[in-house]
Parts: C-alpha cells; sequence; structure tokens
C-alpha cells in the first residue's frame, strides 16, 4: 500500500528523521535548554498539513490537494530539523574563515564595503533589497501551491529533495568553513551598518555567542540564520527560479526576480562574494544531479492519486 511519505519520498523523509535525530542529540549533548513551545507549534503544523496529505491521498483523492498539503508538511519539518542542525552545529565549528574570504577579494579586485555602500546607497534600491531577500519563504509558498496545481508535482518533489540535501550540505560545509561575515569582519562603522538591511549582521551575536559558549539555551522562534558560505539563500533562489521554469510567464519572470535575490545577498544577506559564488555551484550541482533521474524515476504513487508531470 502505498504510503502518504511516497512524497517526496520516503528516504527524504528518513533524511529529515536523521536531520532532526542529529540536531536535537547535538543540543542534547551540549546541554542546552530547549523551549518546547515554539517547536510543538510547528510540529502540530507538520501533522496537520500530514493528516490533510492523508485525506487527499486515501478518503477524497485529489492529486493536486495531496502533493500541496504534503510538500507543505515537508517543508515546515525541514525547518524543525535540517534548519535546527544549522544552529546546533556552530558550537562545533572550527575557526573562522573570515580572514581568508577577505585576502580572496582583495585578490580579485573586490571591494566589499564599497560594494555593499553603493547597492544600499539609492532608498529606493535598497527597498527593492529588502523586498527580494526576504521573498523567499512567500516564493517557497507559491511554488509548493503553484507546481500541483499546474501538473508539476514530481518537480515540486525534486525541489523538496533538493533543498533539504543543499541546507544540510550548507551546515556540513560551515563546519569546516565557518564565518562571521564581512559586516563584521570589515568592521563597517554604524553608519555604513544603517544603510544595510539589519539581517546583514543581526546573527552575529547570536553566532558568537555560540561559538563562545555564552548561548546555552534553543529557541526556535528566535533562531537566527549561522551559514555564511555557502549562501543559502543564493541557493533558494536559484532552486526557486528552476522550480517555477516550466510554468508560462511565471517561470521567467521567477528567474529575473531571483536574479534580484540574488544580489541583494550582498547588503541584505551580508554575504562575501564568495558565499554567493559557492552556493550557486552548490544549486546548478544539484540541479544537474537530479533533473535525469526525475526522467528515468516517476514517483511511486498511483495515477489516480498523483498523476505524472
Amino acid at each position: 500500500m502505498t504510503s502518504i511519505f511516497d512524497f517526496p519520498s520516503r528516504r527524504a523523509w528518513i533524511a529529515l528523521a536523521l536531520a532532526g535525530a542529529a540536531a536535537y542529540g547535538t543540543l542534547a549533548a551540549l546541554d542546552f535548554s530547549i523551549r518546547i513551545l515554539p517547536i510543538m507549534c510547528f510540529a502540530a503544523a507538520v501533522a496537520l498539513f500530514t493528516a490533510g496529505g492523508y485525506v487527499y491521498l486515501r478518503l477524497r483523492p485529489d492529486a493536486h490537494l495531496f502533493a500541496i498539503f504534503m510538500g507543505l508538511a515537508y517543508f515546515v519539518a525541514m525547518c524543525l530539523t535540517a534548519g535546527v542542525l544549522a544552529f546546533a552545529v556552530v558550537p562545533l565549528a572550527g575557526p573562522l574563515w573570515d580572514d581568508r574570504f577577505m585576502a580572496f577579494e582583495e585578490r580579485i579586485g573586490i571591494d566589499w564595503p564599497a560594494l555593499a555602500t553603493f547597492l544600499a546607497g539609492n532608498p529606493t534600491m535598497n527597498n527593492i533589497w529588502a523586498l527580494a531577500y526576504l521573498s523567499p519563504v512567500t516564493q517557497i509558498l507559491s511554488v509548493l501551491i503553484l507546481l500541483p496545481s499546474f501538473g508539476h508535482s514530481e518537480r515540486l518533489a525534486a525541489f523538496l529533495k533538493l533543498m533539504n540535501a543543499t541546507l544540510i550540505a550548507c551546515v556540513v560545509i560551515s563546519l569546516v568553513i565557518p564565518a562571521v561575515g564581512p559586516v563584521e569582519a570589515y568592521r563597517m562603522p554604524d553608519a555604513a551598518r544603517q544603510q544595510l538591511g539589519a539581517s546583514a549582521y543581526g546573527y552575529v551575536e547570536q553566532l558568537l555567542a555560540l561559538r563562545e559558549g555564552r548561548l546555552t539555551s534553543f529557541d526556535f522562534g528566535h533562531m537566527q540564520g549561522m551559514v555564511t558560505f555557502p549562501s543559502y539563500h543564493t541557493i533558494m533562489a536559484i532552486l526557486t527560479a528552476w522550480a517555477l521554469w516550466p510554468l508560462r510567464f511565471v517561470g521567467p519572470l521567477a528567474v529575473v526576480f531571483n536574479g534580484v535575490v540574488i544580489v541583494s545577498t550582498i547588503p541584505w544577506g551580508g554575504h562575501y562574494v564568495s558565499d554567493v559564488v559557492g552556493g550557486a555551484a552548490i544549486a546548478v550541482l544539484g540541479i544537474a544531479f537530479v533533473s535525469p533521474r526525475r526522467s528515468a524515476a516517476p514517483l511511486p504513487i498511483p495515477a489516480m492519486a498523483l498523476p505524472a508531470e
């Protein structure tokens, strides 16, 4: 009998379970106190979406709604597991690589403070960067709804698996190549920081507190993004553009808009140029790996419940 966990795949759900075990096991091993309520709220959302998936697979079969509900369940579960793992491993990470990133940028002629200040200098453009940088979650929700609605459920499954696999890859890389980010590393003055988005440096205090052992509690509701290299925002932008590409009109717009998202990672994400290049490389490699597999291996779900793309 087909399981609801065949979407996006059983292996993908197992990967989430392992990431969650690693995340919360690490927090427990490091003797972190954990605030349970936010976790339980998001876990309840996962359960609710999963129940919806069951309804639309078994009780009232509907291919599109089934994929939407299970996609939502998987995305929220990913935030609770692989997302938390990015936070949990920070105290275990090695020496910071910021000096090397700055040296690389100097070697190739990039003046990061000047570039970031230039991008954020125009108020109108800065608002555009802000809108773009803060858009990925909204875009992902659009992917979760639009792809099944237009008959691209297999592409959605591939997108979800890529999102999780690339996030775990970022976490592993951040263990070996951690960085505090260019705003702090270049010691940007307060006047310059006020031009940049708060997200470009707002995580620094939490990251340093974790590295120095001053932060020993975990609150999912106040968790900051911890990965500098590679840029996961860049990965999300490329994967989202790829996912939406088959949709007429929407696809080209997604490509253009996510190009803006990638640029916004400099002034609003506080990313080195190296971070952006690294994120782009991981996203492209992931897409190249999964594309031939999609055409060769259809989803193991009955056609009456989930038609092929």
